[in-house]
């Protein structure tokens, strides 16, 4: 893990981190990649928390309502995120194009299988 993470982005790390080591898709050079990722999750939830219960509509410089800058910073973080997830796998859709769809020696069917039951 980077020295000088926030906590939050820590967090991400801890989480994120074991699950594409043991899909086989990490290697060293992909770390400083990693790093804006987990801190991009990490300003994304920041923004996240920032708007529970705040309102749309602020006050701008003049008094004007104006949109909340929080709900900038969450597009923007979430755009940044959603470009990292797709180039780690890390959404459904990259993974069944990479051929990435195995999870812990299964493949997403298993694990929907094993965690539903079967369809018929």
């Amino acid at each position: 893990m980077p020295v000088g993470l926030s906590a939050p982005a820590k967090a991400v790390w801890k989480q994120v981190v074991p699950e594409l080591a043991e899909a086989g898709v990490l290697r060293s050079v992909d770390l400083i990649a990693l790093e804006a990722f987990v801190s991009q999750v990490a300003v994304m939830r920041e923004a996240q928390r920032g708007l529970r219960g705040a309102s749309l509509l602020v006050k701008g410089s003049r008094g004007q309502p104006v949109r909340n800058p929080l709900l900038d910073v969450q597009a923007q973080a979430q755009a940044e995120v959603r470009k990292w997830c797709e180039r780690f796998g890390m959404d459904p859709a990259t993974r069944t194009r990479l051929g990435l769809a195995s999870v812990r020696g299964k493949t997403l069917e298993q694990e929907l299988v094993a965690k539903l039951g079967p369809t018929e």
